[in-house]
């Protein structure tokens, strides 16, 4: 069986950043940041894109300043 539909790939969950601002600056006052991301979802996503395929993430962010 063959399956082929032209939509994106859906990931679901959290995408898991961690910030880093510059030495002796808080993080809610920081103007830039280092970011890495990662999270399975999101690493398959990213993966799956770069092999090609149209790739969207639907995750819900917190209710913050950084958020």
């Amino acid at each position: 069986m063959r399956i082929n539909r032209p939509g994106p790939i859906l990931c679901f969950g959290e995408v898991m950043l961690r910030l880093g601002a510059p030495p002796g600056v808080r993080l809610v006052s920081a103007h830039n940041f280092a970011i890495h991301a990662g999270g399975s979802e999101a690493n398959a996503g990213a993966l799956l894109a770069q092999l090609g395929r149209r790739v969207e993430m639907i995750t819900v962010l917190p209710r913050s300043p950084l958020g």
